[in-house]
């Protein structure tokens, strides 16, 4: 047997048994997982102190704590189901736009926005009050949702989107931030399954209220005014009933001018730039962008080189973010990649009813699996074999879906997903309950941020690539067909819904 092997053998031997206090089980867990030696242990008594310090805050109770959380959770659920409500509309829109080959960007700017603003909005929540910063995120959403609903193209709506992400980012990241003044450390990891769970709502009312409204009068525009009800109740609800959290010390140091100029402005321009100018190559949006990938490259370490605020470079050393982060990148990116590109791919054909059906095992696996790992993680207080068991289930799954045609059987279509959902659902929400438990409190926000970039970004990626591989096999696979003369390129596809008019009536079946 190997050294490592054997260490890990030995490290999963010192896990203790059951503990209530979940700080110092996460403390442990941080050490596992890094593999550190004794001079680099973090001293569980330390993550003691810091639980022992958040037990003395008054947390909201009753009725209130109740109204707090539905607030709470109506904000997550309107950045939740404005990723996956499009997913089924995505055939019809590329139709009504005839642009097939900017698809990826529907979504995957969505993303990219809300991965591109994360470490600047968790500078303003260490700055500023977390509260007033949340509510001016879901007001920039409602607007970038109008801008959405009214687009008379590609670009504008896509822009509507840049706007949604933009907001997105700082309701999720503040979100998470809030966690830590609602619910004492002990009860955060079932109450972050809770909460996140609007996103398994959202990914099973999601696609099929996008198709309904889509093949109905109201047309796919109905799915981004739907989010300003929503939000405005979530609005309310934290306007009138959450207490602002108490500023950190470097906050209340810091005049407004000195907390501005610490913000990361440039960084976040940069980093959009970067990534647009790399994708924009890579999906062939524009002709003659042959100096995009060298520009894109160019910009990437300016996103990072800009001098930053030192004030927090203490959480660099933790090694739990390392891991975490990895985890929710590789994880939600799949995920997320998963559900969009067979909502969107098998749609047309499919139909909205039997779609629904074929992958609500999916959803609702998705749906029930972090509370499960939650519970599991309250009662025993470790989340390491969780996501290494996670992760494996997660891969193998992945790789199951990719075989999934519309000749597959019922077996396939539910075992597959179960499999995939299970693994991703398991890990999901573990980083964003085990980061904060190893951090003092003045430090949770800009961890958080980090974990959602992140979580952001492996969407951002996966999407874009998901999208360019589908159209160029898909337009390879066509050009393949007799009647179709020359190669057909993802510009010259315009639209998923009237694919059939591209061929003869009898070969519309092997297109599908």
């Amino acid at each position: 047997m190997s050294s490592s092997m054997r260490n890990s053998r030995e490290n999963w031997n010192e896990w203790p048994v059951f503990s209530r206090e979940s700080s110092k089980a996460a403390a442990v867990d941080e050490q596992v997982m890094t593999g550190a030696d004794n001079s680099e242990k973090i001293e569980p008594d330390t993550a003691i102190k810091n639980d022992a310090s958040s037990q003395e805050k008054i947390y909201p109770s009753g009725c209130k704590f109740l109204l707090i959380t539905l607030g709470i959770m109506a904000a997550v659920l309107v950045v939740a189901l404005d990723n996956y409500i499009i997913s089924t509309a995505i055939p019809r829109l590329a139709t009504d736009f005839k642009s097939i080959n900017l698809t990826g960007w529907y979504s995957s700017f969505y993303f990219l926005t809300i991965m591109a603003f994360q470490p600047a909005h968790g500078q303003t929540f260490t700055f500023f009050s977390v509260k007033w910063e949340l509510l001016i995120s879901i007001l920039w959403l409602e607007v970038g949702s109008i801008i959405s609903a009214v687009a008379p193209n590609s670009i504008a709506f896509i822009f509507g989107r840049l706007i949604c992400g933009a907001a997105a980012g700082g309701i999720w990241c503040g979100t998470l931030t809030l966690v830590t003044n609602v619910v004492p450390p002990a009860k955060r990891y079932l109450y972050v399954p809770l909460v996140t769970s609007m996103y398994g709502v959202s990914s099973a009312a999601g696609p099929l209220l996008g198709g309904l409204f889509t093949d109905s009068k109201l047309t796919w525009r109905f799915c981004f005014w739907l989010n300003l009800p929503i939000s405005f109740v979530a609005f309310l609800l934290i306007v009138f009933f959450l207490e602002p959290p108490e500023l950190s010390e470097l906050g209340k140091s810091l005049t407004i001018k000195q907390k501005i100029i610490r913000i990361d402005f440039l960084g976040t321009l940069l980093l959009i730039a970067a990534f647009t100018c790399f994708f924009s190559q890579l999906n062939g949006v524009a002709p003659h962008t042959r100096g995009l990938i060298p520009s894109s490259l160019h910009l990437s370490p300016g996103s990072a080189s800009r001098p930053r605020d030192n004030s927090h470079s203490g959480i660099a050393k933790l090694h739990s973010l390392t891991v975490p982060s990895l985890s929710t990148f590789h994880l939600y990116g799949h995920s997320d990649t998963d559900l969009i590109i067979c909502l969107s791919t098998f749609s047309p054909y499919l139909g909205i009813p039997r779609l629904h059906q074929e992958f609500s095992p999916y959803v609702m696996t998705l749906l029930l699996s972090p509370m499960a790992s939650g519970a599991y993680i309250t009662t025993y207080g470790h989340y390491i074999p969780i996501m290494y068991i996670g992760a494996c289930l997660a891969v193998v799954g992945s790789g199951m879906l990719s075989t999934l045609t519309i000749t597959s059987s019922q077996a396939q279509y539910v075992g597959y997903q179960v499999i995939v959902a299970l693994g991703a659902g398991t890990v999901q929400q573990i980083a964003f309950t085990a980061v904060p438990l190893a951090l003092p409190p003045a430090d949770v926000a800009t961890a958080s941020a980090l974990v959602s970039f992140c979580n952001s970004l492996g969407p951002v990626v996966a999407l874009i690539a998901g999208n360019i591989l589908f159209t160029n096999l898909f337009g390879s696979k066509l050009a393949e067909i007799p009647g179709l003369s020359g190669k057909i390129t993802g510009s010259e596809i315009k639209g998923l819904v009237d694919i059939g008019t591209l061929v003869t009536a009898q070969y519309v079946a092997g297109v599908k």
